[in-house]
Parts: C-alpha cells; sequence; structure tokens
C-alpha cells in the first residue's frame, strides 16, 4: 500500500489542483491523535511522497545519521531539498511547518573507527545542540534484531553476547528516555500555553 502511495499521491494531484498530496497523512492522522499521546512514523532516508507526508504530519524528528562522509553529506542534500519543497508547497501557499523538535541521533557509530570521529565532528559542527548526547553502537545485536525484522527489545537475553546485548541494549534505553523527555517537555510547554 505505501508502494501504491507514491503512485497515488502524485496523480491526485494532477487530477484535482486543489488536492495537496502533502497533506494525506496529516489529515488522515486525525482522529489517532484524539486517541494517541504520541504516533510514531518510521521513514525510509529518502524524500519520497510518503516520506513528505510523513515529515509535514510530524511535530518532532528524531533523524538517525551514521557518522560517515556519504550519510553526512545525504542528509545535508536532504535538508536543503526538504527546505526548498516546504517554501514550494508551504509557505507559497502563507502556510509554515514547525517542529516542537528537530535531533541528530548517531547510530551504527563504530568507536574504532578513526574516519567515523572525523565525520562526527563534522555532524557536531553542522547540527550542533540538535545532536542528542548518544551514540546508537553498530553491533551484531542491531543487526540480528534487524535481520529478523524486529529491534534489540525483540531479541531473547542469551541470543547474543551479554556484553553486545547489553551495550546495545542500553544504548537504545537511553535514547528512548531523551526521546520521552522531549515528549514530555513539548506537553509541559503546551500545558503552559493553554494556562493550565
Amino acid at each position: 500500500m505505501l508502494f501504491g502511495a507514491e503512485f497515488a499521491l502524485p496523480a491526485g494531484q494532477s487530477n484535482d489542483p486543489g488536492f495537496e498530496f502533502w497533506r494525506v497523512l496529516d489529515r488522515g492522522l486525525d482522529n489517532a491523535r484524539e486517541t494517541y499521546d504520541v504516533i510514531i512514523i518510521d521513514t525510509p532516508p529518502s524524500l519520497s511522497y510518503v516520506t513528505i507526508n510523513a515529515l509535514l504530519a510530524a511535530d518532532g524528528l528524531i533523524v538517525p545519521l551514521p557518522p560517515s562522509a556519504l550519510d553526512f553529506a545525504s542528509s545535508s542534500q536532504f535538508w536543503e531539498l526538504f527546505s526548498d519543497l516546504t517554501n514550494q508547497l508551504l509557505r507559497n501557499r502563507g502556510q509554515d511547518k514547525n517542529f516542537e523538535f528537530i535531533d541528530v541521533l548517531l547510530s551504527r557509530v563504530e568507536a574504532s573507527d578513526t574516519a567515523s570521529t572525523v565525520v562526527r565532528q563534522w555532524i557536531l559542527e553542522a547540527y550542533g545542540d540538535k545532536v542528542l548526547p548518544i551514540e546508537i553502537p553498530k553491533t551484531s545485536a542491531t543487526a540480528t534484531a534487524s535481520a529478523e525484522f524486529g529491534t534489540v527489545y525483540d531479541l531473547p537475553r542469551g541470543s547474543i553476547n551479554a556484553k553486545t546485548f547489553d551495550r546495545a541494549r542500553d544504548a537504545y534505553d537511553r535514547m528512548c528516555e531523551l526521546v520521552e523527555q522531549q515528549v514530555r517537555a513539548v506537553w509541559a510547554l503546551q500545558l503552559t500555553e493553554m494556562g493550565a
């Protein structure tokens, strides 16, 4: 269905000039927002029609970024394209898009890779305080979980080396804590603005 959406969304725009292909998911989530406090959408790392919909429906972003030169260059190009796109789709129509937070999460980090140390510094200089103070290590635990279409939380404890498992699990636990802190900060701000 998601693959089909890549064709249906632009077709809808060509058939009806008033159709806003970039707002379909945002409008579709209206009922879910009444039921759920947090909705997490995981998109592929590309600027597709589905990803555009997810970005414009989101209140906050967490962008995983491996410390490699190619990934760093791709992320810079992605943000430039997204900025151009929001100018075309929103600002030219008198609309705007703001995010409560945008976080960059260093992922698939190899501690012994000296090249990644250099790129990590580039990332810190480019994204500054948007870089979360945690890194997701590249481990066999993550690779095993991904191969089974799961996460480190789905792996049974004895399935891989305990030290590797704990290192991966600790990083993901810290990341979840940071995300929860971001969400709570947004809620607190919303309550303050409501005068509660």
